[in-house]
């Protein structure tokens, strides 16, 4: 029987990754919680070696466990915030399973230490977001994977979090920031966005920023 090696992840979203270079070349890794971890089984993976003076290129193999781990390691170093003990809640087994289930039992101590890791990477996650915020102000700035952050950690208060018309804003036709719907002048650019309203005015402050107090990481270990 052909050797298989195992990527397991705890993520709570489908991660796609491709190796041009080998065939099969496209991997997905199906989304997954702690009881029930998304699992790819990765079998072995044909390259190409050219060769001189015209001669057909030659064939070789990666093995299934060198492929996983490559899977793993290229798309964990692409991500943002990650260290020792923040990072995805995605590894490599040299061994495949039968189920979901036979891996969650078999697995158990090992992914508790993941899900770990993996809300310490969200924690950090949301304290960046919320940096770019105090900042900008602009929801439209934080990305979609810091807002799964938020969700699994169960923050629901987070304002970059809500659609504007939720919170009752629009974007400055200037600048792009969100501003209140009733707003006279953008509290960003200062773009006057009710000339009717402003003439009547004597003068207009800026809004000021929302404060967040960071997250705190989990002990690991």
């Amino acid at each position: 029987m052909e050797p298989r090696a195992t990527v397991v992840s705890i993520l709570p979203f489908e991660v796609n990754d491709s190796k041009p270079n080998l065939y099969p070349g496209n991997f997905v890794i199906p989304a997954g919680e702690a009881l029930k971890p998304g699992l790819l089984a990765v079998g072995r993976s044909a390259f190409y070696i050219p060769m001189a003076f015209g001669a057909p290129s030659l064939q070789a193999f990666s093995s299934p466990f060198e492929i996983a781990n490559s899977i793993v390691n290229d798309w964990v170093g692409a991500m943002l915030t990650v260290s020792e003990t923040a990072r995805p809640g995605m590894f490599v087994v040299n061994k495949t399973f039968s189920s979901q289930a036979e891996a969650a039992v078999e697995l158990a101590n090992e992914i508790i230490e993941r899900e770990t890791l993996q809300r310490n990477w969200f924690i950090r996650l949301v304290n960046e977001a919320d940096k770019e915020y105090r900042t900008h102000s602009n929801g439209n700035a934080i990305s979609d994977l810091q807002k799964i952050a938020a969700r699994q950690l169960n923050l629901k208060d987070r304002p970059w979090l809500m659609d504007l018309t939720q919170m009752g804003l629009n974007n400055c036709p200037a600048c792009f920031n969100p501003i209140n719907v009733n707003a006279v002048i953008c509290g960003h650019c200062r773009y006057v966005v009710n000339p009717d309203k402003y003439a009547a005015m004597t003068f207009a402050q800026g809004v000021p920023s929302v404060q967040m107090a960071p997250l705190a990481e989990e002990k690991v270990g």
